[in-house]
């Protein structure tokens, strides 16, 4: 019986952190631990006869972890786990606890011993013929006439390099083995063992340092290690059978000297780090067509000896080995790519409706995913900054403190920035201490940026508290952290659980087996993907439907349709698009309602990617269920994280919280003293005091287990993790699924076993995943991106589209059809009145350019400045317009206000203005960060002005429909006009349409914003002295016709033949600009002719904000116009 194949399970936010490799000596040299910066200079400046390649060392010092194999679920699971005392973050030791998974339930990804399986079959994870222990190479090294080595590093073309399995006694520890003197074998791979019988050494090689710059030569010179003698004789061992599975090339690194292609980097199923391959890896069909994103079949083996490996993307290092650079993982059993094929088919995404195919392509997504896994390892490594805190304020069993971090460039700033953000959860332990276990945890409060005369420092308050571990003092550790007596090593937390399990799902086929078998809700498993066939909505009318359920009566066109798709016997998948303010929180709440009504064994499960919607979502049932009469109790589970920075938000759901459903004398009355009952206090006191350390999953099992709820809400990343505690519900309905990956869609749907319905809603011309953190090669056609794209091409996926949006003012809502759907075939219509919408266009405190419109333009060309301490970007005049705005607004605006930002610079900005001058109760975010939200006024600023013309990030679709789209009852647009309507596309439709119903303005306009002097001439306000407030650069640079009413007025005169339309051409020239100032140079620029009688309007300046004059009359007054 072949023995157990012990793994360690990947790590968790709960888990300890990993040790740093032990500073130890080479046989020849003093005790060492390279930097890995010392070792990463590009391998194209090596010598001619070596391969030229960059090594992937990272620069800042990584920690060890160890990484589980992936196999199929269909294969035996040996499940083992024993806490010990290292060994890195979630390091745990084997004990015996054996399961077989069934394919649709949440298998633990823990330890794995393979015992048959398609893919992983002829022993393809064990070092064939080699029995024998590691010890027996051990034994009495200095007399054996041979010596068993392993394959480390296969770079170059023509031979390899190899270490001892055991101890090398006087033997030398790193060796070279020609292609040479292999006879009657293949070629040598990464993980072979070879029997040793002779060598030479290489006299200047013969001793080998750990640090540069000692007398003897460093171990490793550009990415290769140094052989410090060549093999003369050697004997292979039966080499392993390697198991294909697919892979995705993540980059490719050319020569450019010689022209050819050097190596490439893949990423595959449990392959952690993902490896960077050589030459001599490639299939012999492989050409030089290698590009980022290719799918190819990688043959990978599992080393079993010896267990346990240093591993890079350049080579591997047994665990014992007194060479290592700091940045290499530690690995039990690590599974290794030891050579590359094409693929069998060619990958198609979204699949394409065959079984097979389908099959192939979910060991693709499964690479995909490992690619992600690997890449936030990395960073999570990188990112942790080892320092003594600068302690503030302390207790017993916490302390605030700040941490700083010099970093060399602005890209290093802004990339530690990112990781180092407000609220990311932290772990702390001791540094410098092989065996430490990680002893507090916490968050961060803040963080700030400054700029040095050399370089920038990044300075970061945070919060920490002590954290117990077993069998080791890790309160002593906390205290030496706290008082300043030793550094500690700060590390960003993510839980890289989900990920793990999701890639384990798609290794072992789990949805092509769910969809091909006999189960009820196999249909649902072929709807997502792309199997099976429509099937009409069966035994059921609208008129009998809403007999049953008048609530739904309220549901128009498109809701219908889904409440029928979702009402009727059959089980679906139903996908609804919806535009924004199309009602699709409401008609989601309502249907259902409508379902916990009719079936009183139905239970539905809500979720959404992002916390404010799955509050909404709550809201919304919460009033569909008062409207149907019924008095259903719901619970909303939220992580501790969105407790608290979602708190304002909650509030409206606060009697849905677990808190509060967990406060009930009833339920207090159930929990017997004991275990239980000490988690469930220690709860609500977290949740009172510091809801950030809430651990919502035990508790809501615990809650679960004594009282059953029928509607719950959570968001999806929960959801997935904390899926068994409610594994059995009937209806699922996903929210806002347009920020929702398909892979996770899918794994989530496959843990529940009695799915009758789901109903997917989203908008597809909306913001979409958020893959900066993704590695690119993985960005498109690997299912990490939307889960709605799939859903057009799977014909059992039942479709429909909200045509109706509720949310805005009539010309908003036709700026927004044109902007973003029009084009796309869409159309939304107005679903309420001019009457109806009036907060902004009638009130009496200010005036808008054209009477009655909710549409203010105002054209700022001044340009932007780029940030120093980030790559993003601020218009100081666009931001000084939104201030002068908001004092306006908000006294007298009488709704919701909302500043809605392109660049982050922007945002932080206008918060820091507002918070300076006291503006309260106004919201400023980012575009990507306000999807999801509404206001009652909008000011959009785009900041974007004087660079160059190419479109950006600034012009992609989604974002900027999002941007458009929050407005209720007013939006104000702040930005370069002409270089906006230059991009085309979407900001050159919607500024197209919003030309029908109101003027662009230049910001003089803010002069004349609560002017009671200031007048309406056929509707379009003017000045004092009838001067027009028109910005006349921007209209006549892009050869526009201005806005006029029918009826002109004494400025504006049509033409001799008017047109049908609220356009008309321009005025003579003489009416607004003088030929000196047209001819000045400044050309495109407005300077608005004055009457001899004009009465000089006293104020505040707008362009240099001095009083006595206003912006026509400064000595600054340039506008840059164009």
């Amino acid at each position: 019986m072949p023995k157990k194949s012990h793994r360690k399970r990947p790590q968790t936010a709960n888990d300890p952190a990993p040790t740093k490799p032990a500073k130890i000596s080479s046989p020849n040299s003093s005790p060492h631990s390279v930097p890995a910066s010392e070792i990463s200079p590009s391998v194209e400046q090596h010598c001619q006869d070596q391969p030229t390649e960059n090594n992937e060392q990272p620069t800042e010092k990584q920690q060890s972890e160890h990484v589980p194999s992936i196999v199929p679920m269909d294969c035996e699971v040996v499940v083992e786990t024993t806490e010990t005392g290292g060994g890195g973050f979630g390091s745990k030791e084997p004990k015996a606890v054996k399961e077989n998974e069934s394919a649709r339930k949440g298998v633990p990804f823990e330890a794995f011993k393979l015992k048959g399986g398609e893919e992983f079959a002829n022993s393809g994870f064990a070092n064939s013929g080699f029995e024998k222990s590691i010890a027996s190479d051990e034994e009495d090294e200095n007399t054996k006439s041979s010596k068993i080595y392993v394959v480390i590093q296969q770079m170059v073309e023509d031979r390899v390099t190899a270490a001892p399995v055991g101890e090398p006694g006087e033997w030398p520890y790193f060796v070279s083995i020609s292609d040479a003197i292999i006879k009657g074998f293949r070629k040598l791979k990464l993980g072979d063992l070879v029997e040793v019988v002779s060598y030479e050494w290489r006299e200047d090689f013969r001793q080998l340092s750990g640090s540069e710059g000692g007398n003897a030569r460093f171990w490793i010179h550009k990415g290769i290690i140094n052989a410090q003698a060549v093999v003369t004789v050697c004997a292979p061992n039966p080499p392993q059978q390697p198991t294909h599975q697919p892979g995705i090339v993540i980059e490719v690194r050319y020569d450019n000297k010689k022209k050819r292609m050097q190596s490439i980097v893949v990423a595959s199923p449990g392959l952690h780090p993902s490896q960077r391959l050589f030459k001599r890896q490639f299939g012999a069909e492989f050409d030089e067509e290698i590009q980022p994103g290719m799918v190819v079949m990688v043959g990978k083996v599992q080393l079993t000896r010896p267990s346990n490996f240093k591993v890079s993307q350049l080579y591997i290092l047994p665990e014992k080995s007194p060479f290592f650079s700091g940045g290499e993982r530690s690995v039990f059993n690590p599974i290794v790519a030891v050579e590359i094929n094409k693929a069998p088919f060619n990958y198609e995404f979204p699949f394409p409706p065959s079984l097979p195919k389908i099959r192939f392509s979910e060991g693709v997504l499964a690479a995909a995913i490992s690619a992600c896994t690997d890449r936030l390892e990395a960073d999570l490594s990188h990112f942790t900054i080892i320092t003594v805190p600068e302690v503030t304020h302390s207790t017993t069993n916490s302390f605030t403190a700040w941490i700083y971090q010099w970093l060399e460039t602005k890209k290093q700033l802004v990339d530690y920035a990112k990781r180092w953000e407000e609220d990311q959860p932290l772990q702390m332990k001791l540094s410098k201490a092989d065996k430490a276990k990680p002893c507090g945890h916490g968050f961060i409060i803040e963080n700030w940026r400054e700029k040095l005369e050399t370089g920038f420092y990044l300075k970061i308050k945070i919060s920490m508290y002590y954290q117990d571990a077993k069998k080791y003092d890790a309160y002593a550790d906390f205290l030496r952290i706290r008082d300043g007596g030793d550094e500690g090593e700060f590390r960003p937390m993510q839980s890289l659980d989900s990920l793990n399990k999701r890639e384990f799902r798609f290794v072992g086929r789990t949805f092509s087996d769910w969809a091909s078998g006999d189960m009820d809700d196999a249909r649902i498993g072929q709807a997502l993907l792309g199997l099976g066939e429509k099937l009409p909505v069966q035994g059921l009318t609208w008129d009998n439907l809403t007999q049953r359920h008048p609530a739904l009566s309220s549901l128009c066109e498109g809701q219908q349709q889904t409440a029928l798709y979702m009402m009727d016997p059959i089980r679906r998948l139903v996908f609804m698009q919806a535009p924004p303010g199309t009602g699709k929180t409401y008609c989601s709440a309502t249907i259902a309602a409508a379902i916990l009504s009719e079936d009183p064994d139905a239970t539905v499960l809500c979720v959404a990617p992002l916390n404010i919607a799955t509050a909404r979502l709550c809201e919304e049932m919460q009033k569909a269920l008062q409207k149907a009469g019924s008095e259903i109790p719901l619970l909303a589970l939220f992580s501790g994280n969105g407790k608290y920075r979602y708190a304002v938000h909650l509030q409206k759901i606060s009697k849905h919280l677990l808190a509060t459903a967990l406060s009930g004398p009833e339920l207090q009355e159930a929990l017997k003293d004991g275990p239980e009952k000490k988690k469930v206090s220690r709860y609500l006191e977290q949740c009172a005091a510091n809801p950030r350390q809430t651990d919502e999953g035990t508790i809501a099992k615990i809650f679960l287990g004594i009282e059953k709820r029928r509607a719950l809400f959570c968001t999806l990343s929960l959801g997935e993790q904390i899926a068994p505690i409610f594994q059995d519900f009937s209806h699922i309905i996903l929210d806002e699924a347009g920020q929702a990956p398909y892979s996770q869609l899918l794994s989530f749907l496959s843990l529940f076993s009695s799915i009758k319905k789901v109903l997917v809603t989203g908008d597809k011309y909306q913001l979409h995943v958020n893959m900066m953190e993704m590695p690119p090669a993985v960005h498109h056609g690997f299912g990490l991106d939307t889960a709605i794209i799939n859903f057009d091409n799977s014909l059992s996926v039942d479709s429909t589209t909200l045509t109706t949006s509720f949310r805005s003012h009539p010309f908003i809502t036709k700026c927004i059809e044109a902007g973003a759907y029009a084009d796309k075939g869409e159309k939304i219509a107005a679903g309420r009145t001019e009457d109806e919408m009036t907060l902004f266009t009638k009130n009496n405190n200010f005036k808008l350019p054209v009477k009655d419109s909710p549409l203010l333009f105002m054209h700022i060309t001044d340009q932007m400045e780029q940030e120093e301490t980030s790559f993003s970007s601020t218009n100081p005049r666009q931001t000084d317009a939104t201030i002068a705005l908001l004092h306006t607004l908000v006294p007298h605006f009488q709704g919701t206000i909302r500043v809605v930002c392109l660049y982050a610079g922007q945002t932080a900005d206008i918060a820091q203005r507002c918070n300076e001058e006291n503006i309260e109760e106004v919201i400023v975010t980012t575009a990507d960060s306000t999807q999801g939200y509404e206001a009652d006024l909008t000011i959009v600023t785009t900041t974007l002005s004087g660079r160059s013309e190419q479109v950006g990030f600034w012009a992609e679709e989604a974002r900027v429909n999002v941007a458009l789209s929050r407005s209720r009852h007013g939006l104000i647009l702040i930005g370069n006009f002409s270089q906006l309507w230059r991009s085309d596309g979407i900001w050159k439709r919607y500024i197209r349409k919003g030309l029908e119903f109101t003027q662009v303005v230049t910001p003089e306009y803010l002069d004349f914003f609560t002017d009671t002097n200031a007048h309406y001439v056929n509707g379009i306000l003017v000045g004092p002295s009838g001067q027009p407030l028109t910005a006349f650069g921007f209209y006549m640079g892009n050869k526009l016709p201005y806005f006029t009413q029918k009826t002109p007025g004494p400025i504006n005169q049509p033409n001799q033949s008017p047109s049908p339309s609220h356009f008309q051409a321009f005025p003579a020239q003489n009416t607004y600009a003088s030929a000196a100032g047209r001819n000045s140079g400044h050309s495109g620029r407005t300077f608005y002719a004055r009457g001899a009688n004009a009465q000089q309007i006293q104020g505040v300046c707008f362009r240099c904000q001095k009083k006595g004059h206003t912006v026509r009359n400064c000595p600054n007054r340039f506008v840059g116009e164009r």
